[in-house]
C-alpha cells in the first residue's frame, strides 16, 4: 500500500473545514462516494491520521456489511461499542441519560448501568431509540468534537437509514461530524440509500464528496511511492489503463507481480521500450486477489478462508475455535495475512477483532470455495457460534440467521430467522423482520401447525406496518384458518378482526363487515377479553368510516366498558378514536375534539404508535371543521414524526398528504411543496399513496399560488384516472 495518499488533496481540505465548521458548533454531514476501490475508506483514515495530537476530537467508527437483509442498526452497534470500549458502560448511560433503558436493548452492557435488563419492554419506540444514540454519541459541553464515520452504507439497514436522517437534523448545533461513505457503482434508482440523500440535500443538511479514479500524474506518484522506486512511463501508462486509475486495483496488481516475480521483468521491458502487457485480470481483480493467495501455507489459507465465510470482519476467539488451531499458529497465520495486506486489525475495537481490506478480498476467496465445501463451513461457524454464546444469543441472531441459512440447517435457520425477525420488530426495523419471518416460513419444514400459524400472524403484522396490506392479508387469511382448524377461537378472531381491516383498506366494504361480524360471532360464549373488547372498536370503525354515527358510538361504548373492565389501553385509544369522530359528525364538536385528544394522550403513554398516529390523522382533520388550521397543522406533524419514529411506512405518507394540504390552507407553500415532493416519492416507492391524489395536491398548490392554468392543465391531464 501506498505510503501516502495521492490527489485527494481538494476533499481532504473540504473534510478539514467541515471539521472547522464542527468545532465553531454547527455539526456536518459529509458522505464520500465513489466506485469500489477508489479510496474512500483511506481517505478517511488520512483525515483522522491528520489531526494533530490533542486536538479534541473523538473518532468512533462503524461498518455496514453486505448481508440480506441487513441487520438493524449494524454501523451504530460497531460505533456504540467502541464508545463503550472507550468510555466505560456508566458513562454511555449516563450520556444517554432517560433513554439509557432503550439503549441497553441494542448493547446488553449498557443495560445494567442503565438499571434495566436487557430484555424490557416487547416493543421500544423507535425514537427513544434514536434519541438514545444522540445523546450517547454527542460530546459534552467541554471542547471536545465527535467524528463519527459511518462506512459502506450502500450495505445499511432502513432503520439506520432513518437514525442517519435524524442525527443530522439533530447534531446542527452539535460539535459532531458525521462521514459516511458508500459506493455508487451498488446504488439504483429504486436503492433506499438514494432517497436519504434526496432528503438531506433537499433540507441542506448534507454535502458529498465524490471520489474520482486518479488522474494520470497522481497515480504515477502513487506507484512510485508503493514501490519506492522511480518507474518508467510506459510502465505506469500500461498499469493506468489496466486498472482505469483505482487505487485499489492498481496495488493488488502490484501486489500480484511482486509476489510472483514477474515485475522486474516488466519494468525493464518498459525501460528498454520492448513490448510488454500488464496480465489480464479475469473478473476484475478478483484473479489477482487469488494469485495472491496461493502460495500461502495451509495453515494461513485455512484460517483466509474461514474467515471469509464468517463474514467481512471476524473475532480471534470464533477463527480460533472453527480452524483449531493453537494460538501461537493463529497469530502467526493472522500476521501473515495482515502483512500481505489481505486484512488488517481493528485497533479500536474492544475485542480482537479483523477485518478484510476490502469487500472485494472476501468476495474472491469465498469463490474459490466449493458449494459443498462452504456449506460445511458456514455449519462450523454456526456450531461455534452457539459454543461460545451459549443461550446469551441476541447479540448475534442474525450471524446466526445467516450461517444457518447458508449451511441449509433448516430448523436452526428458521428458529434463527424467527428470532431475528422479532428482534428487528422490537427495534421498528420492518423491512428486516419481514425479510427474516419469510426465510423463517420457508425454512420451517417441520413446524407444528400452531408454530406456522404465530409465524404468518407476524409477517401479516409487519407487512402491515409497512403499508404492504395486500400482502399482509394474505398471510393473516391462512394463519387464522389454521387457527379456525385447531380450535383457536381468540386467536382466529382475533385475525378476522385484522382481515376485516384489510379489506376495508383495500376497498372491500361488504367483506370488512363481514369479517368483523364473524370474529364477533367466534368469541360468542368466550368470557370477557380483549380480543372481544378489539372486536366491538372494530365494528365501531367502520360505522364511523361509514358515516353511521350513532351505530359508531353504540359499539364504541361497549369496547370503552369492556376495556375499563380489562385495564385495556389499546382498546380504550382505539374506541375513543372512534367515538370522538362520530360525535363531531354529530355536530357535537366539543366532546368528540375532547374523546381524540383522550386517545390520543392514552396512546401517547402506553407507547402505541399506531394508535398515537391515528388519533392525529383524525383529531388534525376534525379541527379543520372548526378552523383551527394551524393546530390540525402541529397535530398532523406530531402525527407524521409518530409514524416515522414507530417505522409505519404508510401512515407516515398518509399523515404527510394531510400535512401538505394544511400547509396550503396556511399559505405555507414552500413548505408545501417540499412536503408534497416526499409524498410523490413515496408513492414512486409502492407506498399506498396514489401519484393521482399526489397530482391532485399539486393542482391545489399551484392554484393557491395563482396558477391557475397550469393547475387546469394537470388536472385536465389526471381526469381519466379520477375514480
Amino acid at each position: 500500500m501506498s505510503p501516502s495518499v495521492f490527489g485527494r488533496e481538494a476533499p481532504l481540505g473540504e473534510l478539514a473545514a467541515a471539521l472547522d465548521e464542527v468545532r465553531r458548533g454547527a455539526g456536518q454531514v459529509v458522505f464520500l462516494a465513489g466506485e469500489a476501490g477508489i479510496g474512500k475508506t483511506r481517505l478517511v483514515n488520512e483525515f483522522l491520521a491528520r489531526l494533530p495530537q490533542g486536538a479534541g476530537v473523538e473518532v468512533l467508527r462503524g461498518n455496514c456489511f453486505d448481508e440480506d437483509p441487513a441487520e438493524p442498526y449494524a454501523p451504530f452497534r460497531d460505533l456504540l461499542r467502541s464508545l463503550v470500549h472507550a468510555r466505560g458502560p456508566e458513562a454511555v448511560a449516563a450520556a444517554a441519560g432517560p433513554w439509557a433503558g432503550d439503549l441497553g436493548r441494542l448493547l446488553p452492557d449498557v443495560a445494567p448501568a442503565a438499571g434495566v435488563a436487557g430484555g424490557g419492554e416487547a416493543y421500544p419506540e423507535k425514537r427513544r431509540m434514536f434519541e438514545a444514540i444522540y445523546r450517547a454519541v454527542r460530546p459534552g459541553d467541554g471542547p471536545r468534537a465527535a467524528v463519527l464515520v459511518l462506512e459502506d452504507l450502500h450495505w445499511s439497514d432502513r432503520t439506520s437509514q432513518e437514525l442517519i436522517a435524524f442525527l443530522a437534523r439533530s447534531i446542527v448545533r452539535d460539535r459532531v461530524l458525521l462521514i459516511g461513505t458508500y459506493r455508487t457503482d451498488e446504488l439504483h434508482r429504486r436503492h433506499p440509500l438514494t432517497h436519504l440523500i434526496a432528503d438531506l440535500t433537499r433540507e441542506r443538511l448534507y454535502r458529498e464528496l465524490r471520489l474520482a479514479p486518479l488522474e494520470r500524474p497522481e497515480f504515477g506518484l502513487m506507484v512510485e511511492a508503493t514501490l519506492e522506486r522511480a518507474l518508467p512511463a510506459g510502465f505506469v501508462d500500461a498499469l493506468y489503463e489496466r486498472t482505469e486509475g483505482n487505487p485499489f486495483f492498481a496495488e493488488e496488481v502490484i501486489g500480484a507481480l511482486v509476489a510472483h516475480g514477474r515485475l522486474d521483468a516488466l519494468v525493464e521491458a518498459a525501460r528498454t521500450w520492448r513490448r510488454f502487457s500488464i496480465p489480464e485480470l479475469p473478473l476484475s481483480v478478483r484473479d489477482s486477489i487469488a494469485r495472491r493467495t496461493a502460495d500461502l501455507d495451509a495453515d494461513t489459507a485455512r484460517v483466509l478462508r474461514y474467515a471469509a465465510v464468517i463474514g467481512r470482519r471476524f473475532d480471534f476467539d470464533l477463527l480460533a475455535r472453527v480452524t483449531a488451531l493453537p494460538e501461537p499458529d493463529l497469530l502467526r497465520a493472522l500476521a501473515q495475512l495482515v502483512e500481505r495486506q489481505l486484512i488488517a486489525e481493528e485497533a479500536d475495537a474492544p475485542e480482537d477483532r479483523y477485518g478484510f481490506r476490502h469487500e472485494l478480498v472476501r468476495e474472491a476467496v469465498l469463490e474459490g470455495l466449493l458449494r459443498r465445501e462452504r456449506r460445511g463451513m458456514h455449519r462450523e461457524v454456526l456450531l461455534a457460534l452457539e459454543a461460545l454464546h451459549g443461550a446469551e444469543t441476541a447479540d448475534v441472531v442474525d450471524q446466526l440467521a445467516h450461517h444457518s441459512l447458508q449451511a441449509r440447517e433448516t430448523e436452526r435457520a428458521a428458529r434463527y430467522a424467527a428470532q431475528a425477525g422479532d428482534r428487528a420488530v422490537s427495534l421498528y426495523a420492518y423491512r428486516e423482520a419481514l425479510a427474516h419471518y419469510e426465510v423463517a416460513l420457508e425454512m420451517a419444514e417441520h413446524a407444528d401447525e400452531r408454530e406456522r400459524a404465530g409465524l404468518l400472524a407476524r409477517l401479516g403484522h409487519a407487512a402491515y406496518a409497512v403499508g404492504d396490506v395486500r400482502r399482509s392479508a394474505e398471510y393473516w387469511r391462512e394463519a387464522q384458518e389454521i387457527y379456525a382448524g385447531l380450535g383457536e377461537r381468540r386467536q382466529s378472531a382475533d385475525l378476522l378482526r385484522w382481515l376485516g381491516r384489510a379489506a376495508w383498506e383495500l376497498g372491500d366494504q361488504a367483506d370488512a363487515f363481514a369479517r368483523t361480524h364473524a370474529a364477533l360471532a367466534a368469541l360468542e360464549g368466550e368470557p370477557p377479553c380483549r380480543e372481544l373488547a378489539m372486536a366491538y372498536s372494530a365494528l365501531s370503525h367502520l360505522y364511523m368510516l361509514t358515516e353511521q354515527s350513532h351505530e359508531s358510538i353504540v359499539w364504541g361504548e361497549r369496547a370503552l366498558a369492556l376495556a375499563e373492565e380489562l385495564s385495556d389501553d389499546a382498546v380504550k385509544t382505539h374506541a375513543l378514536n372512534n367515538v370522538g369522530v362520530s360525535q363531531c359528525e354529530l355536530g357535537d364538536y366539543e366532546r368528540g375534539i375532547a374523546a381524540l385528544e383522550r386517545s390520543l394522550a392514552i396512546a401517547r403513554d402506553a407507547r402505541l404508535p399506531l394508535d398515537a398516529v391515528r388519533a392525529c390523522f383524525n383529531l388534525a382533520g376534525q379541527l379543520t371543521h372548526v378552523g383551527e388550521f394551524r393546530r390540525a397543522a402541529e397535530v398532523a406533524r406530531e402525527g407524521l414524526a409518530l409514524a416515522e419514529a414507530g417505522g409505519l411506512e404508510q401512515r407516515a405518507a398518509a399523515s404527510l398528504a394531510k400535512l401538505v394540504w394544511y400547509e396550503i390552507e396556511l399559505g405555507s407553500w414552500d413548505e408545501a411543496q417540499a412536503h408534497l415532493d416526499q409524498v410523490a416519492r413515496a408513492a414512486d416507492e409502492g407506498v399506498l399513496i396514489e401519484q393521482v391524489y399526489c397530482s391532485q395536491l399539486r393542482a391545489e398548490l399551484l392554484l393557491a399560488r395563482g396558477e391557475a392554468q397550469a393547475a387546469r392543465e394537470l388536472l385536465e391531464a389526471i381526469e381519466p384516472r379520477l375514480p
